[in-house]
């Protein structure tokens, strides 16, 4: 039974064994230091909690701020690579999903390096074969001329041009049947025509004109 009073608190306890009472507990509490504890169990209780949450916040913005760090060098790197610095690469510290991101970004930079250079090997070589293409045509006494499939002018020696006395940018990107060569003969020009839609399509054509 517990007894409360104005300045104390009593409680009263009956000790049994095997169904037998073998005495009785009374233990009595002051009120003040009843209360006093109640308060500073209060106290302390609000005091760990907030200092829980300062540190919660404290390690989430510690957090947060190093994501933002990391997020920021990717960012960095990408405009980077934006400007032609391909052989920048990202730091990955970590293997979480951050660290997989700039995993997955080197690779894709990796790749981009390599078609880069693969492009660049190729320009080389075509630029290459282009000036060995010019010296073979313009070192001969034939009248020879480059044509698109869809039969546009894009390349023509300088024996054809000193035939009509022309410029070449005079006749390049025009149909090649109606350049000088052929268009003063209407008949001829569509023969011309006709012959380079049929070597479009793979065919070899071949025909003389006076």
């Amino acid at each position: 039974n517990a007894i409360v009073g104005d300045d104390y608190i009593s409680s009263i306890a009956t000790i049994s064994a095997r169904g037998v009472v073998i005495g009785k507990v009374w233990i009595v509490l002051n009120q003040k230091d009843y209360n006093k504890s109640l308060k500073k169990i209060a106290r302390e209780g609000i005091l760990y909690a907030l200092l829980a949450f300062l540190i919660g916040a404290t390690i989430a913005t510690v957090i947060a701020n190093a994501m933002t760090k990391r997020l920021r060098h990717l960012l960095d790197v990408a405009e980077a690579v934006k400007k032609g610095e391909l052989n920048l690469r990202a730091q990955v510290t970590s293997k979480d999903e951050l660290g997989k991101l700039g995993e997955g970004f080197n690779m894709m930079l990796d790749s981009l390096e390599e078609n880069a250079q693969h492009l660049t090997r190729n320009k080389q070589e075509l630029e290459i074969n282009n000036r060995l293409l010019h010296s073979i045509m313009d070192n001969t006494f034939h009248l020879q001329g480059l044509i698109s499939p869809d039969g546009k002018l894009i390349d023509v020696n300088a024996a054809a041009l000193q035939m009509l006395n022309i410029s070449k940018e005079s006749v390049l990107g025009r149909n090649y049947w109606d350049t000088p060569w052929w268009n003063h003969d209407p008949s001829l020009s569509e023969k011309v025509q006709q012959a380079c839609i049929k070597a479009a399509k793979g065919e070899f054509v071949r025909f003389e004109a006076i």
